[in-house]
């Protein structure tokens, strides 16, 4: 994850379903035009990571729930 942040062009990123967790989320804050992030079904992440996230980068729409929808299975949202 901490690679992530190393690309100055990243705009969106998916991370739907993944092994993310409360330790690898702060990684993706410097990401400087970093302005989607879905992380949606990931159960490692806690709301309160998510919040601080969301407080430290509010330029960034984050688009999560713990569980996946059918409509995430085809990229919608």
């Amino acid at each position: 994850m901490e690679t992530l942040a190393c690309y100055p062009k990243l705009k969106q990123l998916d991370l739907r379903a993944t092994n993310i967790n409360d330790s690898g989320l702060p990684a993706l804050i410097p990401a400087p035009s970093l302005k989607s992030l879905n992380i949606r079904g990931c159960p490692a992440l806690s709301e309160p990571a998510r919040e601080r996230f969301s407080t430290a980068r509010p330029d960034v729409s984050v688009y999560w729930s713990e569980k996946l929808e059918m409509r995430d299975h085809f990229g919608l949202r």
